[in-house]
């Protein structure tokens, strides 16, 4: 029976893996193995960056109907 090594498979799952961790400084951009782990942080990065930019937002939102409730003469808490 033949060997299969799957050579081209994995060449270009890690040419995809390079391809996303350009920029990365050091071996976090040129070995496989430390491109993989930086990848795997950076999605929790971005994640947890989701959920920040949300809550962010909701606070500037709260803050501009504040004011443009005060310049009616009323507060916030009185408008909810």
């Amino acid at each position: 029976m033949v060997r299969v090594t799957n050579g081209l498979r994995r060449q270009r799952r890690h040419a995809s893996f390079r391809k996303k961790a350009k920029g990365f400084s050091l071996g976090r951009g040129s070995v496989y193995k430390q491109i993989r782990l930086a990848l795997v942080k950076q999605g929790q990065h971005a994640y947890v960056g989701r959920k920040i930019k949300k809550r962010q937002f909701r606070s500037l939102w709260i803050e501009r109907l504040s004011a443009a409730v005060r310049s009616r003469g009323s507060s916030y808490s009185s408008f909810i």
